[in-house]
């Protein structure tokens, strides 16, 4: 069985989306007038047709966890250190001092674990909706023809002009 375009109704010239897409993406070395230069070059049909990028924690959120919890980490070295330190005799301000170090070291250590959790949670539900997005991505062909796209199997809407194709995407 053949698929065909619902605009122009051939099938001579469609493509799988996912193939135009790897087809205009160049990586070498490319000529400049300061020498070579090693790069990727993508067309811009290239780029309209690109996947969604899959969630992921940014390495901002892993950055502020670690610093929160290395943090969290130093902080009971200190407290251990001002501990034996201290000696037989504590009086009340170095014991109300040790208690503010010990609320700070719980408040770096929930604070980190909380932005990791937080973030986890956050791509995890967002995974589901990325996969159709992905399924559907790889369903779509291409008609060069036309210049549309479209999905043989959810043919609502028939076409999709290729400046929209990622707003197809994201309804997922």
């Amino acid at each position: 069985m053949s698929t065909y375009c619902p605009s122009c109704h051939k099938d001579d010239r469609i493509y799988k989306v996912s193939a135009v897409y790897s087809g205009g993406i160049e990586h070498g070395t490319f000529s400049s007038t300061d020498g070579p230069v090693h790069g990727t070059s993508q067309t811009v049909l290239s780029g309209n047709l690109a996947p969604l990028p899959k969630p992921s924690i940014s390495c901002f959120v892993y950055g502020c966890s670690g610093l929160f919890i290395a943090s969290g980490a130093l902080s009971v070295f200190w407290l251990l250190f001002s501990l034996l330190s201290l000696g037989n005799n504590i009086d009340f301000n170095e014991l109300l001092g040790l208690a503010e170090s010990l609320g700070s070291v719980v408040f770096s250590l929930v604070v980190g674990v909380g932005i990791y959790l937080l973030a986890s949670l956050s791509v995890k539900r967002k995974m589901p909706h990325w996969k159709a997005a992905m399924d559907a991505w790889n369903r779509c062909y291409y008609c060069d023809r036309d210049g549309i796209v479209f999905d043989p199997i959810n043919e609502t809407p028939p076409a999709i002009p290729v400046g929209s194709f990622n707003d197809y995407l994201k309804k997922w």
